[in-house]
């Protein structure tokens, strides 16, 4: 990966370098970015997590006995409901994300790679150099 911190937006660059020394097509790569909020549920120390797709990117695979060596680009926006919201980690409560690179192999259990990235919030927009605070009436 280009690097492991994005903005919400950003395009996040998996280098994939795969071999297939193999006689079995490698029929699909998929990039997946997942969502994962784990709340604490009992004072004791329980946990839950709540895994949710957030977006993906599939991609040609790769013939037997052949090499790739391409980037996989993935925009990191949700294509389902809501907003991606930033990385965060508390006792109570944690958000993380994941981006998961699959390559799809028949007759085989899928190779998989997991990915921790974390999400920054987006930045604030600066006021103009003009703008001037104004006390409220009655204050």
């Amino acid at each position: 990966m280009d690097k492991s911190v994005y903005f919400p937006g950003e395009t996040a660059q998996i280098q994939c370098n795969i071999t297939n020394g193999s006689t079995v097509e490698i029929t699909a790569m998929r990039c997946k970015l997942y969502q994962d909020i784990t709340v604490k549920i009992t004072k004791e120390g329980s946990y839950r997590t709540l895994t949710k797709l957030m977006c993906e990117s599939a991609f040609p695979g790769v013939p037997p006995g052949a090499s790739l060596s391409q980037p996989q680009p993935l925009t990191l926006i949700s294509t389902s409901s809501g907003h991606l919201q930033p990385s965060t980690k508390s006792d109570l409560i944690a958000c993380a994300y994941r981006i998961d690179v699959e390559c799809d192999i028949p007759w085989c259990p899928d190779v998989r790679l997991h990915l921790p990235i974390n999400i920054l919030a987006p930045g604030l927009p600066n006021p103009s150099t003009g703008w001037v605070l104004e006390p409220a009436e009655g204050v």
